[in-house]
């Protein structure tokens, strides 16, 4: 298991996202290997990328880097020179930039370096932007009443008398023909159709109305239509019941199986449980997993 280092919220191992808050969470191998200290800083174990020492948490990849750092080797002593530095000249001290304001994380709200990819403070990503003010709710106007009017009392009528008038002759009517069913219309199955992924490989579909796509996992007993495992599915956030395509009234949409990294069709994120029509030559992401729908 792993705590996401955000919320502390308990994930399955191996998983990129905190299934509570969406936060990338360390690797097994940033959980393991503590960084190395080089020239210049700390070394990232899971990038490689040359950090600052005393950062909390990698600009690239968000890997945490406060698990222990290897000692770096004791620089020699400097020797003192035998000649006196002239002197330098007394420049008066830099003044502050009136209203230059700094950055801060928009989950913990601490100040951060411009440009920083990841808080040194919560390693919330710095990427995305804040999220969007809600709009606010238009006022509705009631609707009118309507004004009651009081019904006219009608003179009472006196019914006359019933006159009898003879049946007239029943002629039998020919029987009718059962109505015949309308021929179905529009697509019956998924057969032929297929999901290209961006190295060109070709996933065709089953020859079934109804399909979910995810990734094969043995120990949970899971075992989608479509498995993505073979196409870097883990590690580009694949749930293991990510989404549904099915056939419905002769269309082929699609459904959002309330996956942790969600669903994006044409760069449109769905809701959970989200139902979208799907055309030809669309562009499908379950999670970081690239795909077209064609046909």
């Amino acid at each position: 298991m792993i705590a996401c280092p955000v919320c502390n919220a308990t994930n399955q191992t191996g998983a990129l996202f905190c299934e509570m808050c969406g936060h990338r969470l360390p690797t097994v191998a940033a959980a393991v290997t503590p960084p190395k200290a080089v020239a210049g800083g700390i070394q990232c174990p899971t990038c490689k990328h040359i950090a600052t020492a005393g950062e909390a948490f990698c600009d690239e990849c968000g890997t945490p880097l406060n698990v222990g750092v290897a000692a770096a080797p004791a620089a020699p002593a400097p020797v003192a020179p035998s000649v006196q530095p002239a002197p330098q000249p007394n420049y008066p001290a830099p003044q502050p930039i009136a209203n230059a304001a700094s950055p801060t994380c928009p989950s913990c709200r601490a100040a951060v370096i411009p440009g920083e990819a990841f808080c040194d403070n919560c390693g919330a990503s710095l990427l995305a932007g804040a999220p969007a003010a809600a709009p606010a709710a238009r006022p509705v106007a009631p609707a009118p009443q309507p004004t009651y009017t009081p019904p006219v009392q009608a003179a009472p009528v006196v019914p006359a008398a019933p006159v009898y008038t003879p049946p007239a002759p029943v002629t039998p009517k020919p029987p009718v023909a059962a109505p015949v069913a309308a021929a179905p219309v529009g697509i019956q199955s998924l057969a032929g159709f297929v999901l290209v992924t961006a190295a060109g490989t070709r996933i065709n579909l089953p020859a079934k109305a109804d399909i979910v796509v995810g990734r094969e996992d043995a120990v949970s007993n899971n075992y989608p239509d479509v498995d993505l495992n073979p196409h870097n599915g883990l590690a580009d956030g694949v749930g293991r019941r990510h989404a549904r395509i099915f056939v419905r009234a002769g269309l082929v949409q699609l459904e959002d199986l309330d996956s942790t990294n969600g669903t994006t069709v044409n760069k449109q994120r769905l809701q959970a449980r989200q139902i979208v029509n799907l055309n030809v030559g669309d562009e499908i992401r379950f999670g970081r997993c690239v795909l077209q729908w064609q046909r």
